[in-house]
């Protein structure tokens, strides 16, 4: 429910929690649209692979272009972005979607509802703490989906 309500979430966990995964999972979508046309920028001779092109990206225009380059662009930051979001919102710390996961195994009501407050309370810490996490999550994540990317453009 928009505006978020914990007193909702503590009595229906496992709705937040499939409601918690409608972010990462768009993100996943759009991540995975961008790599499609990557892929299929690739397959067809649009792009090239970036890395190989001498450029910081995944693609480059095969052709020097200003369209070729800007949808270069776009696709490469569109799959980063979405890609960086979906990995970090799922780390299972307060307040990333992930942390609903915790309130599955957390039996009554009341204690659901306390737990959502104190962990509230220590946001910030959860942010810091996932940011420190992050790379390690996000580096395996984003190699396999370059390396996909590679191997389906062959």
């Amino acid at each position: 429910s928009v505006p978020y309500n914990p007193l909702w979430a503590a009595r229906k966990p496992r709705s937040a929690f499939l409601m918690s995964l409608a972010g990462p999972l768009a993100n996943l979508a759009l991540a995975l649209a961008a790599w499609s046309l990557m892929a299929l920028g690739l397959r067809t001779g649009v792009f090239v692979p970036g890395l190989f092109a001498g450029v910081n990206a995944l693609v480059a225009p095969a052709h020097s272009g200003a369209v070729g380059s800007i949808a270069a662009t776009v696709v490469d930051v569109m799959f980063r972005l979405n890609l960086v979001l979906f990995v970090f919102n799922l780390i299972p710390l307060p307040p990333m979607d992930g942390s609903e996961v915790w309130y599955l195994f957390i039996g009554r009501e009341e204690e659901r509802f306390r737990w959502k407050r104190l962990f509230a309370s220590y946001s910030l810490i959860g942010i810091l703490v996932a940011w420190r996490l992050f790379p390690r999550l996000f580096e395996p994540v984003f190699l396999a989906f370059l390396n996909a990317l590679y191997r389906f453009a062959g």
